[in-house]
């Protein structure tokens, strides 16, 4: 299969693998019917540049979009949940925005992301695993909206919002040094990591 594919009306559940290894797939569009994506749905559906989710899915299951490595925009409009591996090595993605509707991002969600440079997070996200972005070695800057009662961003790097705790610091933040604030008790597992 080829081309642009539309998950027709009705089809409430795209299961596990559905479509994985369709590497010449390049658009999915789904109607707001569906309701749930199993793991690994579109794994390595390599020539996959854009989807369109239902507003009705509120989980990426693991490693949904894996591989993806052509993969440029990705609606996560009403997603609350970013699984572990789900977006694992789309090459493509440059700039990311978690929107106000996500709250929890698993870990190493966005690893190997090579390309992704800004990250911007919404007000509501209050879990971040450790590694979720490993090996983002273009990752240059985070950005946290100030209204986030549980993360902030200070010049880039992330912070928990009592400025206790540093979250991440961006591998592709162009410094030499970097001194960390004198409130901060502890440095999370994988902060520095690719620095």
């Amino acid at each position: 299969r080829e081309g642009s594919v539309t998950i027709p009306a009705g089809v409430g559940t795209i299961d596990s693998c559905a479509f994985e290894l369709c590497r010449l797939v390049t658009a999915i569009s789904m109607s707001d019917d569906v309701v749930s994506i199993g793991m690994s749905a579109f794994e390595e559906c390599t020539s996959l540049r854009s989807v369109r989710l239902s507003q009705s899915i509120d989980v990426l299951p693991f490693a949904v979009f894996a591989n993806c490595e052509s993969l440029e925009d990705v609606s996560l409009d009403r997603v609350e949940s970013i699984g572990q591996d789900s977006m694992m090595g789309c090459l493509s993605l440059r700039e990311l925005y978690i929107p106000d509707s996500v709250s929890e991002i698993d870990r190493k969600a966005f690893r190997l992301c090579s390309s992704l440079e800004t990250v911007r997070l919404g007000r509501n996200v209050s879990y971040i695993a450790a590694y979720a972005f490993l090996e983002c070695d273009s990752l240059a800057w985070v950005d946290v909206d100030p209204e986030n009662p549980y993360f902030t961003s200070v010049d880039g790097v992330v912070y928990t919002k009592d400025m206790k705790e540093l979250v991440f610091h961006p591998p592709a933040m162009d410094t030499d040094s970097y001194v960390l604030p004198s409130t901060v008790e502890v440095v999370r597992a994988g902060a520095f990591i690719g620095c």
